[in-house]
């Protein structure tokens, strides 16, 4: 579920920095980028929050985790995607829309984040 990078159709409560500070830290913000570390301990939920702009995204440890929507619809399940997340993986992250992640595996989630600004 992505969203444009250069709109933004929800309340800054939602930046992952005020609505989920206890699993987000800013390493770095300037006018080009935001660098931030994520982590989730095995059967914690992140409250919802949007990703407002597309960026580099490096999975330190994995997990299994689930992502719904702000309604529990289930968008995503790693259980059942092909193929599972893979520790120190590096991918092109989408922008998107409100979700909750809630990591569903034995092991913590951290997750380096380099989101890009225009």
């Amino acid at each position: 579920m992505g969203h444009p990078p250069d709109r933004w159709d929800w309340p800054e409560s939602l930046d992952a920095m005020q609505a989920a500070p206890r699993h987000h830290k800013v390493l770095l913000e300037n006018e080009r980028v935001r660098l931030r570390e994520a982590w989730v301990a095995p059967g914690d939920t992140v409250p919802v929050h949007p990703h407002r702009r597309p960026g580099v995204l490096h999975a330190i440890s994995s997990s299994g985790f689930v992502r719904r929507d702000p309604n529990g619809a289930v968008l995503f399940d790693s259980r059942i995607a092909q193929p599972p997340p893979v520790r120190a993986t590096v991918v092109w992250g989408t922008a998107l829309a409100p979700h909750s992640v809630t990591n569903v595996g034995a092991r913590e989630m951290r997750v380096m984040a380099v989101a890009v600004r225009r």
